[in-house]
């Protein structure tokens, strides 16, 4: 009786709580439920890292489960924090990068590849080192990402290879080469791609994604206008695909969706009128040839909270 008098009065009430809470469930039963409880923004991890130490220490592995993070500050800061941690704490299964400037190039300034061998994502030096980093600490163990951005990007996928990978959806605008490199990183776990709210990209883009994604199950595009070229090059992959599969689309695509913008934002617009008439007309055609390719609505122009709290939503979290 003494004993546990000493114990009481030596323990405060959340040690014994969570003292209680350990004996009650063993560490893997919490770690279950911890490793579905941390699929929000980072949150959560962050939380249970403080309830107590048996929680800090129990919940480890998921603390980092499922992150977003907004602008260049947080960007840079949990690169800095990732460099500190061990490999194996750097667990990063869903990430979500938001990054929208108020002051956006609008020169190209950087290439593919700079002269040291390193590449640029962005046309924004300091941010695109950072990107690029973070995806080396995270490449063992990152199985989805989300990128949003109105900065101009170099390059279609991702400059490094990201092996289990396997969805990727980049938001913003586009400006590359139509060459295509005798050396692309490859994403060969990637099966679900979704390119959203461009207007321009280069004439090897479905190349490219062939190449570098051979797994590729499903193909989306979210335009933020017209582009009646899309249409033609979907024609040109598929007539590729049956004979040369690295001329068109993967032989393991099964669906190809397109989302185009409202009739209403471009009804103003003789030009925009006319390339979305001509478009819908032209992919209808290639719908008809190919069940796998098909019209599915509106693209709505979400600004950049819109667009994070669809990553939320999204099914992968619990895989």
């Amino acid at each position: 009786m003494n004993s546990c008098g000493l114990v009481l009065s030596n323990t405060s009430l959340q040690e014994l709580s969570t003292l209680v809470m350990a004996i009650v469930l063993p560490t893997e039963i919490y770690q279950e439920i911890f490793k579905y409880a941390c699929t929000d923004d980072g949150t959560t991890g962050r939380s249970l890292s403080l309830v107590s130490r048996y929680f800090h220490e129990a919940s480890r592995r998921f603390q980092l489960q499922c992150l977003a993070l907004k602008g260049e500050r947080q960007l840079h800061g949990f690169v800095h924090y990732l460099s500190g941690l061990p490999p194996n704490d750097r667990r990063v299964r869903h990430l979500c990068i938001s990054l929208v400037l108020d002051a956006v190039p609008k020169t190209t300034k950087y290439r593919l590849v700079v002269d040291e061998g390193t590449f640029d994502f962005w046309e924004h030096r300091e941010t695109s080192a950072s990107l690029l980093q973070l995806l080396r600490f995270v490449s063992p163990s990152l199985a989805t990402l989300h990128l949003i951005s109105n900065l101009r990007r170099t390059s279609i996928l991702l400059p490094i290879p990201l092996p289990f990978l396997q969805s990727l959806t980049i938001h913003g605008p586009m400006r590359v080469g139509s060459r295509i490199k005798d050396t692309l990183p490859m994403f060969p776990s990637l099966q679900h791609l979704s390119l959203r709210l461009f207007h321009e990209y280069p004439t090897t883009t479905l190349r490219q994604i062939s190449r570098q994604a051979p797994s590729l199950r499903s193909l989306s595009f979210s335009l933020d206008r017209p582009m009646p070229v899309l249409s033609r090059d979907f024609a040109r992959a598929l007539e590729y695909t049956s004979y040369d599969p690295t001329q068109g689309f993967p032989v393991s695509l099964l669906r190809i969706h397109v989302r185009h913008i409202a009739d209403s934002v471009v009804e103003r617009n003789i030009w925009l009128r006319s390339a979305q008439k001509a478009m819908l007309k032209e992919l209808s055609a290639v719908v008809e040839r190919d069940q796998r390719v098909a019209v599915v609505g509106i693209c709505h122009l979400l600004d950049y909270h819109e667009a994070q709290l669809h990553w939320l939503e999204a099914d992968y979290f619990h895989d």
